[in-house]
């Protein structure tokens, strides 16, 4: 069958994250995607933890690419990356804004030879502003937009979210403006240029908080703050497994579960009364569940909640539990690639089920390097000409 992006040829310049994760995607699309890395590598090789030498955050995020390594420095270099997008579809690069224009790979040098390019540059902050030449990284763009508030204890210092947030939808969000870019382009033949950034990205998956915070007034503010109007569900305690669960605001199935966990006194307690007083009281409510639950196991509980009063409850996975679940396995979730060096590696499978044109893992993340000689056959390159540039270490 045919992917959605087969015939598309990508050329991905970016190092970190999010234009990884982006062209990752397109390659998992159905891309042909070539991953245009430094001589020394992109430096998310240097990221542990490590499988066999290989950084496990770069085997992630670098599947269905074909791997080169090029000095883009040197004027030989430069040319190999101007074939490279003469025949491209798309070229992601995610360094600090001018470097590319300093190379002589910018958008404006690249579409007089290929005026069909869709070029997506992915920056921390942006092109333009007073901070757009200064050095972003996942971290500055959560502490820029105040992402830090959200988590946390209530009086302590906030802390970063855990995860790449800001880079992952970072990521998200340039897949889809390619993707409308690429769109555009079979309406009107023309490519064009389009800017992401982490911290507008952030910006963009923020937005329910912000309503939230419209009224500073209703107490819905802080470092508490985990939805746009609740506190966080931290879950809780069983004599088994931790797990959360919800009556949806059903005050009677409530009501009936306090009872037949012989908390029925809590009924009356008006720090409980609704769904809005025990968000309030939730510090003083969860050691009193706990409590309760101490004697029970989930399953006992799922029973309870889930069959007899018709709540929702799910256990809170550990990875090594999540990946053993049912569903899980029944959606494929985890499959299984070959890596040259690693071997069998695990990898999270697409997000999409097309029916008619599926996405697939096709290739490992590419080796440094590993693929220079092959692509720079394709673009005419004969092997005395590939054997000088690698001899004036142009190419490794």
């Amino acid at each position: 069958m045919t992917s959605v992006f087969e015939g598309l040829k990508v050329v991905d310049v970016s190092q970190g994250v999010p234009g990884a994760f982006c062209a990752m995607q397109m390659g998992d699309l159905g891309a042909n995607v070539i991953k245009l890395e430094p001589l020394q590598g992109d430096w998310l090789r240097q990221i542990g933890p490590f499988m066999k030498g290989e950084s496990a955050v770069f085997l992630q995020l670098n599947r269905n690419k074909r791997g080169m390594a090029v000095d883009l420095k040197r004027p030989e270099g430069k040319e190999i990356a101007l074939r490279l997008a003469a025949g491209a579809d798309v070229i992601i690069e995610a360094y600090r804004p001018g470097v590319m224009k300093r190379l002589g790979l910018d958008y404006e040098s690249l579409e007089q030879a290929n005026p069909r390019l869709v070029s997506c540059s992915i920056s921390g902050l942006g092109p333009e502003g007073p901070m757009a030449q200064q050095p972003a990284s996942e971290i500055i763009a959560q502490g820029i937009m105040g992402y830090y508030r959200r988590f946390g204890v209530l009086g302590e210092p906030p802390i970063r979210a855990g995860g790449d947030l800001a880079s992952i939808a970072a990521g998200i969000d340039a897949l889809q403006g390619i993707s409308a870019a690429l769109y555009w382009r079979e309406k009107t033949g023309q490519g064009q240029k389009l800017d992401i950034s982490l911290l507008g990205s952030l910006s963009s998956v923020s937005n329910l908080v912000y309503t939230a915070e419209s009224n500073p007034m209703d107490g819905w503010t802080g470092s508490y703050l985990t939805s746009y109007t609740d506190p966080p569900d931290h879950g809780y305690e069983t004599k088994d497994i931790p797990m959360t669960f919800t009556f949806q605001r059903d005050e009677e199935a409530w009501r009936k579960f306090l009872t037949a966990l012989g908390l029925e006194h809590m009924t009356r307690d008006p720090r409980f009364e609704n769904q809005r007083k025990r968000s309030e009281n939730q510090e003083i409510l969860k050691p009193l569940l706990e409590e309760a639950f101490s004697t029970r196991t989930y399953e006992e509980l799922r029973r309870l909640i889930q069959d007899d009063l018709g709540g929702t409850i799910v256990p809170m996975h550990s990875y090594d539990s999540l990946f053993a679940h049912e569903q899980v396995k029944a959606m494929e979730v985890l499959k299984e690639i070959e890596h040259p060096t690693v071997g069998k590696l695990n990898t999270l499978n697409v997000p999409w089920a097309f029916q008619d044109t599926p996405a697939s893992l096709r290739l490992p993340p590419p080796m440094l390097g590993q693929h220079t000689d092959e692509v720079l056959r394709e673009l005419g390159y004969n092997q005395q000409e590939i054997a000088g540039l690698r001899k004036q270490k142009v190419i490794r």
